[in-house]
């Protein structure tokens, strides 16, 4: 899903805006900081907060208006290996993040033979393994 462009007849309502633009950009403001820099203030914090975030880069921007909408036009398509994975991500930087960490190697419990991520090995352990010896569990769930 490619996010729309303005057209010229669009693109002459917004101020600051030129056809061919992100239909995204249109949520921001062209100002200048005090060392004369062109930025981009997001409208939408400056009415729902008082306070606005600001931007030099549209890319940065599109992606910030992405997280006020929940538009998130990059699918994963199982390329993280898992068959029915349906996420869909802000940005392709996420998507490769996900399946990053599909990619990571598992080591399989000592106790119940779960395939666990190293960063997760001593916390199943000591909180979520049934099998582990009493003195090794911190507490067990009900």
């Amino acid at each position: 899903m490619r996010e729309r462009s303005l057209s010229s007849h669009e693109a002459a309502k917004i101020p600051g805006s030129v056809p061919g633009d992100s239909v995204l950009l249109a949520f921001f403001k062209k100002v200048q900081d005090p060392e004369g820099r062109d930025l981009m203030q997001c409208t939408i914090c400056l009415q729902t907060r008082g306070a606005s975030k600001f931007y030099q880069r549209p890319d940065r921007a599109k992606v910030h208006v992405r997280h006020h909408f929940e538009l998130r036009p990059v699918p994963c398509d199982r390329r993280c290996g898992i068959t029915l994975c349906v996420q869909r991500f802000f940005t392709k930087a996420d998507l490769e993040a996900h399946v990053a960490g599909r990619k990571e190697a598992t080591t399989p419990c000592e106790y119940c033979q779960k395939p666990l991520l190293p960063k997760n090995r001593n916390r199943h352990i000591a909180v979520y393994c049934r099998r582990a010896p009493d003195e090794i569990l911190r507490h067990r769930a009900a």
